[in-house]
């Protein structure tokens, strides 16, 4: 799953990478503490500068391809597009991101990571790895993140559950 030593990129190297890997969609920093998204009206693929180097920091110290993980990632999101309409259908029932506990939002990452890519042998791999080294950072992190059970959001469990079950799916 190319656990090597990698070294960390120059945050030139980064942006020149993910504009690249965003096209067809706009790649851009924003100021607010968001990780990868995608807005599909823009065609815009964005984070903030600070989160992303930090996770590729995590990926070069976890030994993990950063590059193979961010390109998953950024195909994962230009996806969305694919499953738009889904979307607009769901908010149009009353159904938004928060009225179900991001379930719409999950059912779509979940088409798109396991029926989407599903003969992708390169994004498996790569979501196998990035799934496994997410739910044991997360793992050994959250007491420091959240240190009351009261300040974890939500969507949190959801999210590790997500990474936990497709992670053990997928090493039987």
């Amino acid at each position: 799953m190319g656990k090597t030593k990698h070294k960390m990129p120059s945050r030139k190297e980064i942006f020149k990478f993910m504009v690249r890997e965003a096209r067809p969609f706009k790649f851009e920093y924003v100021k607010d503490h968001q990780p990868l998204r995608v807005s599909v009206e823009r065609k815009t693929v964005y984070i903030n500068e600070n989160v992303l180097l930090t996770t590729i920091k995590q990926l070069v110290e976890a030994g993990l391809d950063w590059k193979e993980v961010m390109r998953k990632n950024l195909q994962h999101e230009k996806a969305h597009e694919k499953f738009f309409k889904w979307n607009l259908k769901w908010a149009a029932s009353g159904a938004g991101a928060e009225s179900y506990g991001w379930l719409a939002s999950y059912l779509t990452d979940y088409v798109i990571d396991r029926i989407y890519y599903a003969n992708d042998e390169n994004y498996q791999k790569w979501l196998l790895a990035d799934s496994r080294h997410a739910f044991e950072s997360l793992r050994k992190e959250i007491w420091d993140l959240f240190p009351t059970i009261d300040l974890r959001p939500h969507f949190l469990y959801n999210q590790a559950a997500y990474w936990g079950c497709y992670w053990r799916d997928n090493v039987r």
